[in-house]
Formats: structure tokens, sequence, C-alpha cells
């Protein structure tokens, strides 16, 4: 099971899963594979029916580019070097995840004579605003960390990418639910797509250590069945954590070195629990402009929750020294569960000897409709630099298109679709998970503004949650004002 995870996101890694990330309109537009026959109306006696020629529902949707060529222009994408990878693979090595990008960029310099270059940038949003103060244009495009990006679309350095031409945000490359959330009043300076690697590896699902969970009577069918049968609730996981407790060293103290129910950091992973509730931190008013959301009854509900669940349990522990210590721990089979990234599973988790499985986050209760969850605020953003001269307009719109699109329509089949599922997948039931986990991610803009406009305000439910406090209101009194400002400035760039 771990190391048909661990190819599964491997497979998976160099691109934003298009059925969630996209929505297509159509079931028939999701990707399919294996061939299929057919026979002729009336085939002819003794004659084997002739096969159809199979179709990837992928390739058969078009980007509706142009067909122009640029005598060897490049498009220049900036970004902060460890999310490089997502825009440029320098040579082949033989190593799929790297010769997939190669072969990208190549087969689009070839049909537009153009080329594809990467930019290494310190700080990113720095970087924009600089750039885009002085004019000089060094890159085309840039990547941001999400949370970082706010600074630099409130300073107007980037162009409104409903603007650029041949970027159409309704094709299935883009990832339509964020870039949905991204967009007031028409606008939209940052979005993303199925170039972004991180929209994938940034995702967060609940992990279960097969080993710790069967030594407490939860085998992975089980719980596999509880996700099917609507039954994967908080309420329901809390009682389970609850039960799973083991003081290791018999110092009568629960710590790091003990077994429990779960483990979770107090950041990202506390903040994944709001988007698996569906309760979203920001709205729109009547004029699509953005308003704080969180201030309601369901918000307090939802804390009493996530107390009973990460203070109260004694099946529960979140008092890690750092930040993503919990792997370590979830590793060790010292964790029956734990929610982490996707990316653990190229890094940490490949070191860990038991088999692990991966879930969908908890519902808020039975009622909700589906499994939801969020990215890790550092999800790989992308603004077009202000000004765009107009000669260059068609240009970084063609290039940037395509290479979305082909990151949709190549990379994902061949790695996800045909060299995973068909070739390498014995247990069905964990692809599916993947599926649903994809299918169910959730973004919220002011998570982009919160740290440079919205005084923290969208973190503070793990802040309150370590304190034990449902005070969702007096909370938001303190801050109201500075909250008012922001949001003013906010929907003034959008304006």
């Amino acid at each position: 099971m771990k190391r048909l995870v661990s190819l599964i996101l491997l497979a998976s890694l160099l691109v934003c899963q298009a059925v969630s990330c996209s929505k297509p309109a159509e079931e028939s537009e999701k990707p399919q594979t294996g061939s299929t026959q057919s026979q002729t109306e009336n085939p002819a006696d003794g004659q084997e029916p002739e096969p159809e020629e199979t179709v990837d529902p992928r390739l058969a949707v078009s980007d509706d580019l142009p067909d122009k060529t640029f005598d060897g222009k490049s498009l220049k994408i900036a970004s902060e070097p460890h999310v490089c990878y997502e825009i440029v693979s320098e040579e082949l090595t033989g190593e799929n995840t790297n010769d997939i990008i190669y072969n990208r960029n190549l087969n689009i310099g070839k049909r537009f004579e153009a080329k594809i270059e990467s930019v290494p940038v310190g700080d990113a949003a720095n970087s924009a605003m600089m750039t885009a103060a002085a004019g000089t244009r060094d890159f085309d495009v840039i990547s941001l960390i999400n949370y970082k990006s706010g600074s630099a679309i409130a300073n107007q350095s980037f162009d409104n990418w409903y603007d650029i031409p041949c970027v159409d945000l309704t094709k299935p490359w883009w990832c339509t639910l964020i870039n949905s959330n991204c967009t007031i009043n028409g606008k939209a300076y940052t979005i993303t797509g199925d170039l972004a690697v991180t929209a994938l590896t940034y995702t967060i699902a609940m992990f279960f250590d097969q080993k710790v969970c069967e030594d407490w009577g939860y085998s992975a069918d089980s719980l596999y069945k509880k996700v099917y049968d609507n039954e994967w609730t908080i309420d329901k996981f809390t009682a389970m954590v609850d039960g799973i407790y083991t003081d290791n060293n018999g110092n009568g103290e629960k710590d790091k070195d003990d077994t429990f129910g779960i483990g979770t950091n107090r950041c990202d992973t506390i903040d994944v629990w709001l988007s698996a509730f569906d309760q979203p931190v920001t709205g729109r008013d009547e004029d699509g402009f953005m308003t704080i959301a969180l201030v309601d009854e369901k918000t307090v509900n939802v804390l009493e929750k996530l107390i009973a669940l990460l203070n109260r349990s004694p099946g529960a522990f979140l008092q890690y020294a750092e930040t993503w210590d919990e792997r370590n721990y979830f590793k060790q089979d010292l964790l029956a569960f734990c929610p982490l990234s996707f990316n653990e599973c190229f890094s940490t988790l490949r070191e860990m000897e038991s088999a692990y499985g991966i879930l969908p986050m908890p519902k808020y209760d039975a009622a909700q409709q589906n499994y939801l969850t969020t990215l890790i605020d550092e999800v790989s953003m992308f603004g077009v630099m202000r000004p765009v001269p107009e000669v260059e307009l068609e240009f970084v719109g063609i290039l940037f298109t395509a290479l979305n699109a082909e990151s949709y329509r190549e990379v994902y089949p061949v790695y996800y679709d045909v060299a995973l599922k068909n070739k390498y997948s014995e247990d069905p039931e964990t692809a599916k998970m993947i599926d649903l986990i994809m299918d169910g991610r959730t973004f919220d803009l002011g998570f982009t503004f919160g740290v440079s406009y919205l005084s923290r305000f969208p973190y503070c439910i793990r802040d309150l949650v370590q304190q034990g406090s449902t005070d969702i209101a007096s909370t938001y009194a303190a801050m109201q004002g500075m909250l008012d400002g922001g949001l003013a400035i906010i929907n003034g760039v959008y304006q």
C-alpha cells in the first residue's frame, strides 16, 4: 500500500488533477484509458468487427490557439528556485517526471518557434513589485507563493488575466475553482492551472498508518467503507481518536513518544478544517466584492468540534516542537491518523516501513454533500507583469496557455491515468480516494491577503483552537477596524 500510494502521487506530481481543479462541464470529459471496440450495424458474416480508434478525451479538447510562430522569442517565467521545476527541465535524464517537462517545452517550442525560459528570483512578490515599478519587464509571468502574493496584487503589479488574449479560463487545464475565487468584478490578477505542480502536492488529506489502525481494530477496508457510507464525519472520527492512546514510556504524561489517534501541527493542518467543513473565511457582497464570512454560529460549532478533537481528546497531540514534526512520528508508527500534504509521499514517508493509506478529511456532518479539503497556502499562483506591451499580449497568452494545455493533455494522461492507474494500481480503492480528495479541493482568496491586509484573520481559527476558545465574535470585534481598512484596499484594486 505504501509503495502504491507513493506511485499514485509521484505519477500525479506534475499536474493539477483536472477533474477537481477544472470541473469540466461534462462527465465525458474525464480522462478515460483503455481501448474500445464496436461493431458495424451489419457486419459481414464471419468477419471480426474492426476496433474503433481509441481517442483520449483530453487530446480532443482543442486549445483554440492561433497558428503563429515567434522567431525564437522566449516567454520568461520568474519563480523562486524551489519551484523552478514546474517551469523547465534543462535536459533529458531518463527520469519520467523530469523528461515529460522537457518534452512538453520542446513540443511547444517547435509548434510556435518559441522558448520557455525560467528566471529564478529571491522573494517573488518583492521582485514583482520592483519590476513593475521599474517597468523593466525582466520577465513576462511570475510564479508567486499564494499567501505572499497579496501585497504584489494590491500594488497593481499585474495585468488582469481576463484581458490577455487566448487565455480562456473556462478550458479544463485551468483550475476553475481556484481561479473563480480569485476573480472579483471580472478581474483576476493571479491564477493557476495544470502547470502548477504544487496544486497537487500541497493538497492536504488524512493519512492513516495501517499497522496502528489495525492494532486498534480499524482495517483499511473498514475506513474506506466509512467514507463511502457517508460516515466519515468529525464526530465519528473524534470518537475513534478518543480511544487510541498508549503511554509508551510509562511516565504518566502525554508526550511525543506515546501512541496517539491523531497528531497534527498548529498551523496549516488546523486551517484545513475550515475548508473540510465548508466554512469559508471570506465571502462576497451583493456587488461581488470581498467580505468577512467567518463570524457566525457555525464557526462557533466548528471551534467546539475542533477543540473537542485536538484539545480535549486523550488520543490527540499537537504540542510538537516544530511545525510538521508530526510527520516524523507518523513515520515511526506512533500515530493512527495524521493530516499531511501529498508532498510527504515524496520525502518523509518514502522511508516509512509500515504501510499507510490516504483518506479525505472528515465532513462536518452527514448532511454535507462532499468531502472537501484545501491546499497549503504556499501553492503557486501566476501573475502576468504589468504593463504588457500591446505587441506582447498575444504572445504571452498563447505560450502560457500552451504550457497549461500541454500539461493537461500530455503530462496528466501519460503519468496519472496510463502509467499509474492501469499499469501499477493493484488497489483501486487507493486511486479512488486520491480522486475523491482532489475532486474536493477548495480555495479562499482571504488567505491570499491574510498576512498583508487582513491582519492574519484567516488564521485565527488555529489560534482559537490552541487557546481552547470559541469566541470568534470577540476576535472579530477587536480586529474589525483593521479588517474594514484592509477590505477597502483589496476591493479597491478590483474596482
